[in-house]
């Protein structure tokens, strides 16, 4: 009975995220794709659309943030939340770091390519990309704003300590 009735509630939330329109290139999406409140999702953030190793390319020796997701879990939320903050996306703009944001229910195959190459199976996973040390490095499950602002001076340092990083 349990199974059931976790199966139906799995469905509904999955169905109720269905449908919502997607803009590209650099328009915004619906933050309701990612939030509830049905805000536009705030500047800098932009639907991922491509592998994250396409952007690398395409924007040399720009740093990267891609974060990947899903709605229904509330982890995601957290790690959204934190990272649509007022705060967050300053640093983000004054660094000029790509901002780039995927949920698995709306861009299936573009988040579960990027998650298949940093070897990840499970949302959520945020990741900056150092062009100075040309690595990946992978933000923690959950995090508040001070890790992060913590975490993105890295870029600075050229370091890439604590947490896993990826050459790929």
């Amino acid at each position: 009975m349990k199974t059931i009735v976790a199966s139906i509630l799995i469905s509904v939330i999955v169905c109720s995220c269905k449908d919502k329109s997607i803009s590209v290139d650099n328009e915004h999406i619906s933050r309701d794709q990612f939030l509830s409140d049905g805000q536009e999702l705030p500047d800098p953030w932009y639907l991922m659309k491509y592998s994250p190793q396409k952007y690398v390319e395409m924007q040399p020796g720009r740093p990267i943030i891609i974060s990947i997701g899903a709605k229904w879990t509330m982890t995601s939320q957290v790690q959204w939340r934190t990272l649509f903050t007022e705060n967050v996306c300053r640093e983000l703009k004054t660094r000029g770091i790509l901002s780039l944001v995927s949920d698995v229910v709306h861009d299936e195959k573009i988040a579960n390519s990027a998650l298949s190459q940093f070897d990840r199976v499970a949302v959520p996973v945020t990741m900056l990309y150092n062009p100075k040390s040309n690595k990946w490095m992978v933000f923690p499950e959950v995090f508040d704003e001070d890790y992060f602002m913590e975490f993105v001076t890295r870029l600075d340092k050229n370091v890439v300590e604590q947490g896993a990083s990826s050459d790929r």
